[in-house]
């Protein structure tokens, strides 16, 4: 777009023409990082990669491309762009829209979205964005893209009363702007942070949902239920900010243009290069990605203080287990952290860490991990052996510890949830000292919702994609005009 305007002479706004043509230095500017190192095969871009990020090739050789935020570089400072990376679910919130990013002790705000080319296409002539639904179960908070669904694939259970989002686009690549300014609504901005929801969707095999069920259960009865799935598909939804005006009014204002965040009403500073009469278009950023996960449902009722301790308990017991980084293990509330019903755990590594099918598979898995997660929160128990008498769990003696602390529970990631874990939670401790004592069932693979069936196709590559059997605009068009000249050539010998 930057080029068109350079071209077009009819515009003679001055200002227009130096935003236009600065837009086009950095375009080169970002092309040249881009493909630096291609040669010596250290480029970020190169086909095995995109291979990769597409879903054709094994992560753990060739990991997905991150989202990335281009950096312009100081006037001051030759070549000094840059772009910062981030992996995708992180992103969405550090580079969400208006956000500010600190590089090099200077303030910078992210203030556009790169367009895909589809959707450039789509807004060529004037139009919107081409953006997606989903409808979130509110009982497992699973996600369902797909229209045809009436009943949960996860659970099971009507999407009658299913959140509906509108408006999800999927968020690639954004620039950024140097902040001049820094006002009390930015500040105001990052103390309220963002609404992110991870929601989840089983892969589809062979026309069945490609889900194990795993059952724990004790002479007390069912414990708890885990489903596992490889190769889930996991969405991170950026709904807006948490004290919006409006709660159950998503996403955020963006030109469909030129993907300028516009600016809300609370918001301050400019928003320099939208000044497009094109109106804004409402959209709900997201990210996807493919990742092992566990679901995880305790039987009957719990208080958000008993789920909040026992996902983070259960987390620090796979860690210790399987001698994972707390970065390689993530845990979700699910569906939502006003409305906790569950817990969703995901390999956050390129191909995945390999533990929570362990949990699925090995009968004795869960009960390690609980005995593991007592251990970490401070209770004198042995690493093998019976159990004690529920009754009878007490600290260590150099435990010095009340609800928490960062030596067991608390951590840096669930900061938001500090207020709700507590170690002493009764609940919370039982569920626990009863895992650690069961061997799990692997439950049979239950009658999944029927499939819509598929219509028919043609053998071959005809069937794989049915535009090739559709007539071609442009050939019709040339078969009508050969054909009115074979009709004239043949009046005129008449």
């Amino acid at each position: 777009m930057a080029q068109d305007t350079l071209n077009n002479l009819a515009i003679t706004d001055r200002r227009e023409r130096d935003d236009a043509a600065r837009r086009d230095r950095q375009a080169n500017d970002q092309i040249t990082l881009l493909l630096h190192g291609r040669d010596s095969l250290s480029s970020d871009f190169y086909t095995y990669r995109y291979l990769a990020t597409e879903g054709f090739l094994p992560g753990y050789n060739f990991p997905r491309l991150p989202l990335m935020a281009y950096v312009p570089g100081r006037a001051d400072v030759r070549g000094g762009n840059v772009f910062l990376q981030r992996p995708r679910f992180l992103a969405l919130a550090e580079f969400g829209p208006r956000s500010l990013v600190y590089h090099e002790g200077r303030a910078y705000r992210v203030v556009r979205v790169r367009i895909a080319l589809s959707g450039a296409s789509d807004t060529a002539t004037g139009g919107t964005l081409t953006t997606q639904a989903v409808r979130i179960c509110a009982h497992c908070g699973a996600a369902h893209f797909a229209s045809h669904w009436n009943d949960c694939h996860s659970c099971g259970m009507s999407l009658a009363d299913a959140e509906q989002v509108n408006g999800l686009y999927r968020i690639e690549n954004v620039d950024t702007e140097p902040a001049e300014r820094i006002t009390a609504n930015d500040e105001e901005r990052q103390r309220q942070a963002f609404e992110l929801q991870t929601v989840f969707e089983w892969g589809i095999r062979h026309g069945q949902v490609d889900a194990s069920t795993v059952l724990a259960r004790d002479a007390e009865g069912d414990i708890l239920t885990l489903r596992y799935g490889p190769g889930a598909t996991i969405t991170r939804i950026n709904k807006g900010l948490r004290r919006r005006k409006n709660p159950n009014q998503f996403g955020f204002f963006i030109n469909p243009r030129t993907g300028w965040w516009v600016k809300e009403d609370t918001d301050d500073g400019g928003s320099e290069g939208n000044n497009e009469r094109l109106p804004p278009q409402r959209i709900v950023p997201f990210v996807q990605d493919n990742k092992n996960a566990l679901m995880l449902q305790p039987q009957g009722e719990s208080t958000p203080t008993t789920l909040a301790t026992l996902q983070y308990a259960l987390k620090r017991g796979i860690e210790a287990v399987y001698q994972l980084e707390e970065a390689e293990l993530l845990a979700e509330p699910l569906p939502n952290g006003r409305q906790r019903q569950g817990v969703l755990f995901y390999e956050a590594t390129e191909g995945g860490a390999g533990v929570l099918t362990r949990l699925a598979s090995d009968p004795d898995a869960l009960a390690q991990v609980a005995r593991h997660a007592l251990r970490v929160m401070h209770f004198d128990l042995p690493l093998e052996g019976p159990m004690p008498a529920f009754d009878a769990l007490h600290d260590r003696d150099d435990a010095h510890c009340v609800a928490g602390c960062y030596r067991c529970l608390l951590s840096y990631y669930n900061q938001p949830d500090h207020e709700l874990i507590n170690r002493r939670d009764q609940a919370a401790l039982r569920l626990l000292w009863r895992l650690a004592q069961v061997k799990t069932e692997l439950q049979a693979q239950p009658d999944a919702p029927a499939l819509p069936p598929e219509p028919a196709t043609a053998p071959g590559w005809a069937g794989q994609w049915p535009i090739m059997r559709m007539p071609c605009e442009i050939c019709i068009e040339t078969r009508r005009r050969a054909r009115s000249s074979r009709n004239g050539r043949n009046e005129g010998d008449k």
